[in-house]
């Protein structure tokens, strides 16, 4: 290689770097900025904050952007001081109602004075030692009792709760709630990620529905996606089609994993081409990438999901249906609008009964891709995983059942 493909390889790789930088779906959202839009459930923490007994429980579907609302709510609670105290910490599968706290108590460094005849000495206090082995919601409630009988404030936040899958564990952190609650410690305790809603965490103590304050976190906006791409191709020194924009918001769904994971290939596409700005060209080839890159299980179940072997089986296309549909604020759609969508793919004037069975399979043995609530009469719909609409979409693309000018306005 001369030296003039030296120097071009050189810049190629510096752009894609700035791009892997500026472009990051594996990793939560850590920009302040790009959640000043949702100024609704900011505002309902703080006013959370300032009410004795109230706690705060933020729900929403999977990857709508919980954990990076939790990432950036620090910045803007009240400003801390040495007696607010506010640890952090995010559940895993194994977790325990006493491997989290300990953890909680475990991320609280205060100090002790003692005196001793003309000396005072200063040693660390630590908290999570007045846990025992058999934590209760009593015991853990006592101990941030003593904290603000010694004039500490704190404000507690769990992320990622909905990963602790044991129900009794889930009903302890309930009682603590509860009894947070009853005995008006000033104090709050903030709940991020618990499932597509709280039922499960309240169905054993209906009484501390008065006690939480209850916060849905909704898909990303197409505002809300567009400012993550703006700020990406600012950072990389790229510029992106406003079409191209629409597109990638399209197909992303609301979801800021596609908006970077398609941003991110899509200026891969741009830079090799040695252009500034980036087309919808460039993110049409940035779908071959973006299926490549999904999670195995997404892919597995696609095709779990659309598999026949009868030529005319129209598994594929019902799919591609349901994942038009724009649905409503919790994820879930109806038959009567996959129906529209279907005609619109096939040309043909399917009825609700020719893709029922469709469907309720979805549900069942060539699922569950979907997930079906409601009567027998009036069912709704959704997508067990929120992340499978977008992949369809890139499916369906890809193999032409619908075109690009089918996603733009």
């Amino acid at each position: 290689m001369d030296q003039e493909g030296q120097e071009a390889l050189k810049k190629n790789l510096e752009l894609r770097f700035k791009a892997s930088k500026a472009f990051n779906p594996r990793t939560p959202i850590n920009e302040t900025r790009l959640f000043v839009r949702r100024i609704k459930q900011l505002v309902k923490v703080i006013d959370a904050i300032g009410q004795v007994g109230a706690h705060v429980v933020i729900y929403g579907e999977r990857g709508v952007g919980k954990t990076s609302f939790a990432n950036v709510l620090e910045n803007f609670l009240p400003a801390p001081d040495s007696r607010l105290l506010i640890p952090r910490i995010a559940c895993n599968s194994a977790d325990t109602f006493l491997s989290v706290w300990k953890r909680v108590f475990s991320s609280i460094s205060l100090n002790q004075k003692r005196v001793q005849g003309f000396s005072e000495t200063t040693t660390p206090f630590k908290v999570e030692e007045q846990l025992t082995e058999h934590a209760t919601p009593d015991e853990v409630v006592g101990i941030l009792e003593s904290l603000q009988k010694n004039n500490f404030g704190f404000i507690v936040i769990i992320d990622e709760f909905d990963r602790i899958e044991d129900k009794p564990t889930q009903n302890l952190f309930a009682d603590t709630i509860k009894g947070l609650s009853d005995r008006a410690i000033r104090g709050t305790l903030i709940i991020v990620g618990v499932g597509e809603s709280v039922d499960q965490l309240i169905e054993s103590h209906h009484s501390i529905e008065r006690a939480i304050v209850q916060i849905h976190m909704p898909r990303m906006s197409t505002s809300e996606l567009k400012e993550i791409l703006e700020k990406g191709c600012v950072e990389t020194g790229l510029q992106m089609d406003e079409r191209a924009k629409t597109y990638i918001c399209r197909l992303a769904q609301g979801m800021p994993y596609y908006a970077h994971l398609l941003g991110l290939y899509a200026s891969y596409s741009a830079i090799d081409r040695e252009v500034t700005i980036i087309l919808i060209e460039h993110v049409a080839k940035a779908l071959v990438s973006a299926i490549e890159e999904t999670q195995e299980t997404i892919r597995s179940l696609y095709h779990k999901a659309i598999h026949s072997n009868y030529k005319n089986a129209i598994y594929e296309k019902v799919l591609l249906a349901c994942a038009l549909v724009i649905p409503d604020e919790r994820g879930y759609f109806s038959p009567s609008y996959v129906r529209e969508k279907l005609r619109s793919i096939t040309g043909k004037p399917y009825e609700i009964p020719h893709f029922m069975k469709h469907l309720n399979e979805f549900c069942e043995e060539r699922g569950p891709i979907l997930r079906k609530i409601g009567e027998r009469y009036r069912p709704k719909y959704i997508f067990t995983n929120p992340l499978m609409p977008s992949h369809v979409l890139i499916r369906g693309v890809q193999s032409g059942m619908i075109k690009e000018e089918d996603l733009l306005p």
